[in-house]
């Protein structure tokens, strides 16, 4: 027992305490960080996976309404964490992709901020050639122009099928022509090797 106790009481017992201390502390340390770094790939690969597949749709359909290229920019907040893990080359395709996808996200809420207005602009210009086209064969009578295959009906469903399909005539051109500018600089990444090393940080085959 007094051997026990100056073994504690010891310079070598003090020592050696703080290096199992410090090696815990270091351990734990390590370990969050790796869960961190899996964590924060897992994420990133979801907003990528959204996010490509929200360019797919648009490039399918040329439909820039109800789509959302990427909402969150989780680089911003993670990018440090795959400093060492990533090269150069591999760094600045993540950083290209994410600066793609968030000027796209810009131009598409532009786009849709445009929208109100111009579906008043165009409930306007239909009201108005309406007006036109009815003023127009006036003199042919109500009863006259009301009937199936008339020229008043012919020419008034040639004008309403103008407007409801031609829908650019009436969406603003600077945005959407933007829009396609960076959806065709965007490079999709989960398919690559830089896809894969994330997947492999992340722990998904």
């Amino acid at each position: 027992m007094p051997n026990m106790i100056v073994f504690f009481n010891s310079n070598f017992f003090v020592a050696l305490s703080t290096i199992l201390i410090g090696s815990a502390v270091i351990f734990i340390y390590k370990d969050q960080k790796k869960r961190e770094k899996k964590y924060a790939a897992t994420v990133m690969l979801m907003e990528i996976r959204n996010a490509e597949y929200a360019v797919e749709q648009f490039k399918r359909t040329n439909l820039s309404t109800g789509i959302s290229i990427l909402p969150n920019n989780s680089w911003q907040k993670f990018n440090h964490l795959f400093v060492k893990d990533l090269d150069r080359d591999e760094l600045d395709s993540i950083n290209n992709f994410y600066n793609q996808c968030s000027l796209a996200e810009i131009e598409l809420r532009k786009f849709n901020s445009f929208l109100p207005l111009a579906m008043e602009e165009k409930a306007k210009a239909i009201y108005n050639k309406l007006l036109e086209l009815a003023d127009k064969y006036s003199n042919k009578g109500v009863e006259n122009n009301l009937k199936e295959g008339s020229e008043y009906s012919k020419e008034k469903r040639s004008l309403l099928d103008t407007y409801y399909k031609d829908q650019e005539w009436f969406l603003p051109a600077g945005p959407q022509q933007q829009l396609n500018v960076y959806i065709n600089n965007i490079k999709f990444i989960t398919t690559s090797t830089l896809g894969k090393k994330l997947k492999s940080i992340a722990g998904i085959n």
